[in-house]
């Protein structure tokens, strides 16, 4: 087995068909420009559907996100 160890943390985006409903694809390509401090990740399916769009930062699940949510967030997480 061999361990690696990412230097920057990941962020999981929800990709599930609720989500793209409500707009995730959009809020997708902002999360995009995060790369340079996070490893966004596309998911399949989260089986939080009525909250939709969701996604986690740590152990953090943020749900029912909006474009103006996001960089809030992802800076709170950032300044940890």
């Amino acid at each position: 087995m061999k361990e690696i160890q990412n230097q920057k943390p990941y962020l999981f985006f929800c990709n599930g068909k609720d989500c793209r409903k409500k707009r995730s694809p959009e809020l997708y390509r902002e999360l995009k420009r995060c790369k340079r401090h996070y490893q966004v990740v596309k998911t399949t399916c989260m089986d939080q559907c009525k909250e939709a769009p969701n996604f986690v930062v740590g152990n953090t699940r943020y749900a029912k996100v909006t474009i103006d949510d996001w960089p809030r967030i992802v800076n709170k997480k950032a300044v940890k």
